[in-house]
């Protein structure tokens, strides 16, 4: 079985996938990391290079390529953006949505262009955080 986590960037995921990994005996994937690992760099220098949509197929084709039982999986907050990703979390076990405030989101992130948050044009933290609470 595999848990997945999901959340605005910031809400945790990362942090909590390693404590719920090491308490269940599971591999944690981080997919941020799984990204920044493949390219030698860090997210938001990837998105200055490839731009949003680079990034994009980028991270899509990531946690497309992610295979494995008894995974925790920590996707970057964007990967609710994209349907063949979360049809394939689905079919592999739980999703759980981590839902943080925007006020604690906003305190944690910090500046976002050294987080790589991908934010869609004229979109900000707040229209994002509202759709996705929609999910």
């Amino acid at each position: 079985m595999t848990i997945t986590l999901i959340g605005m960037p910031g809400s945790g995921k990362s942090c909590m996938g390693r404590m719920l990994a090491g308490k269940l005996g599971m591999k944690v994937i981080d997919g941020d990391k799984l990204i920044e690992q493949t390219y030698s760099k860090k997210l938001h220098e990837i998105i200055s290079e490839v731009g949003l949509e680079g990034f994009k197929r980028i991270e899509e084709e990531t946690l497309l390529s992610i295979e494995g039982d008894d995974l925790i999986i920590t996707p970057g907050g964007s990967a609710v953006y994209y349907d063949s990703v979360m049809q394939k979390f689905r079919k592999s076990g739980i999703i759980v949505y981590l839902y943080t405030s925007p006020e604690t989101i906003i305190e944690r992130l910090g500046d976002f262009s050294k987080r790589g948050v991908v934010l869609e044009n004229g979109k900000t933290l707040d229209n994002t955080f509202s759709a996705g609470e929609k999910i």
